[in-house]
């Protein structure tokens, strides 16, 4: 959950976000709409084309990681799975509508519930299986430095438009004491780069004045950072033109209790 936000920074960014405005009231629409688009426009199940692969590039991180407690990665999926990945993103039916101004993006969990669903995306289920897998749990306990790093929550993932964003917050697992520590891994499966295209920025306070870190490659690319830290993230609404594809998968690492 986002804490810690500025009610300035969102007037200011949705003071004149009528379109985005109109989408959110009509999530409810949308939502019963879906299904229906689903089943006249299906996506036919197939062999995923690549086997997934998370590069070497994302152990090479560890030192700046554990130095800074974030990490930008470039060329994070071997290239035959990514373009695969990029190729067959889901189109927004398979996503759950916008429904607030804080997140301002369509997005949704792969969950056993909902899994059916994403057979037409063999990659993301791929992608999934492998980021909840022990052997990589292992590989995100080298980036934190501490074993004992576990899968929390689901793959989730996001497309983002222009005029959308996310406010700057911290989240509410920053104020968990039975947590020690919480990676977050944002992966830019594809997206138009550059400025105000939905990079997910780190910054020192709530309204992006004082940045640690903006990215500008947004495909193919993949963000870390410990939640517990006092980081802000969001970002600025997306430029007329631009577009972000991303997946997201969290790592905790339970506090030991006596």
């Amino acid at each position: 959950m986002a804490i810690n936000i500025s009610d300035r920074f969102l007037e200011a960014n949705t003071a004149r976000q009528f379109g985005l405005k109109t989408l959110i009231r009509l999530a409810p629409v949308r939502r019963k709409l879906n299904p229906a688009l689903r089943a006249v426009l299906p996506k036919r199940a197939r062999a995923s084309e690549a086997p997934c692969t998370v590069t070497d590039a994302f152990d090479a991180a560890a030192d700046h990681y554990q130095k800074h407690r974030w990490a930008f990665v470039e060329n994070i999926f071997e290239d035959d799975f990514h373009a695969a990945l990029a190729r067959n993103y889901p189109p927004r039916r398979f996503l759950q509508p916008v429904a607030g101004l804080t997140k301002s993006y369509d997005r949704v969990s792969i969950t056993d519930r909902n899994r059916d669903t994403f057979t037409p995306f063999p990659e993301l289920l791929a992608l999934s299986d492998y980021l909840s897998a022990p052997a990589f749990e292992a590989r995100v306990s080298r980036i934190g430095g501490q074993d004992g790093f576990r899968t929390s929550g689901h793959l989730h993932l996001t497309r983002s438009w222009p005029g959308t964003f996310m406010i700057p917050h911290q989240d509410s697992a920053l104020e968990s004491d039975g947590i020690a520590a919480h990676i977050n891994a944002i992966f830019f499966v594809a997206g138009s780069g550059g400025d105000n295209s939905g990079g997910l920025t780190l910054a020192r306070d709530n309204e992006l004045r004082s940045v640690i870190f903006a990215p500008r490659n947004l495909t193919n690319t993949c963000l870390i950072y410990d939640i517990r830290e006092p980081f802000f993230h969001g970002f600025n609404p997306i430029a007329a033109g631009k577009y972000r594809h991303a997946v997201i998968m969290n790592w905790q690492l339970k506090r030991e209790t006596t």
